[in-house]
């Protein structure tokens, strides 16, 4: 009978600076990073099989707190970093003005943003 060892390894690659906002964290007037969360399956803990993207994040620049992305807005947000990277420009616009985090919260229809935990609408809690 053969028997597999498998293991995960999870990293993010950083692709660059993609928004200048407000913290809702610290309050500071900073960069957000984005990055890109990767998974990779390994047999036998050494042979790389499989990769691939799990999701994106952006984080603070100043305090370093994360909020993970829907693919959707990771993939919109990773193209225009990379325009940006291409053109050696240095980001100026907020999230929201580049189009990332608007989305309307599933039970009571209430704009919701990127980095808003719980709606202010209805309550609900959003992982």
């Amino acid at each position: 009978m053969p028997f597999f060892l498998w293991s995960h390894d999870f990293k993010t690659d950083l692709l660059g600076a993609a928004a200048r906002d407000v913290c809702p964290h610290c309050g500071n007037d900073t960069t957000f990073l984005l990055g890109k969360i990767r998974s990779t399956t390994k047999a036998y803990f050494v042979i790389p099989i499989m990769k691939r993207t799990k999701g994106y994040l952006v984080m603070c620049k100043g305090c370093g707190i994360t909020t993970h992305l829907p693919k959707q807005w990771g993939k919109e947000l990773a193209s225009v970093v990379k325009n940006m990277n291409d053109r050696a420009e240095t980001p100026t616009k907020s999230l929201v003005d580049l189009g990332i985090g608007k989305a309307t919260c599933s039970r009571c229809k209430t704009l919701v943003g990127a980095f808003d935990q719980i709606c202010e609408g209805c309550g609900k809690l959003f992982k």
